[in-house]
């Protein structure tokens, strides 16, 4: 679930929020969870190791308030011996890598 708020800046010194936005995608088992915000932070970049040992991936813009669709990009990802699930971003080359 990710969830946006809207501050009413004419009200902030009375502490008042004025929309609360929320947002959900529903997904396979999450193991193990990764995320990386944009560059930006306009986008959160989200990967998990799903019930069926496949890594998916989605991203979640905060613009829109909506979920991209999930994209498997990884399978068996899980063994008995070493679980391990990387998202990293790398500024030389403007690329995120899933490992």
């Amino acid at each position: 679930v990710a969830s946006s708020f809207k501050v009413n800046y004419a009200a902030i010194f009375v502490n008042k929020i004025s929309e609360v936005i929320t947002s959900s995608n529903s997904i396979n088992g999450a193991k193990i969870i990764k995320s990386q915000i944009s560059q930006d932070s306009k986008k959160s970049y989200v990967c998990f190791i799903n019930d069926d040992n496949e890594c998916d991936c989605l991203t979640y813009n905060i613009d829109t308030n909506k979920w991209t669709d999930i994209k498997t990009y990884l399978n068996n990802c899980l063994s008995t011996s070493l679980n391990s699930l990387n998202l990293d971003y790398f500024d030389s080359s403007n690329q995120f890598i899933l490992s």
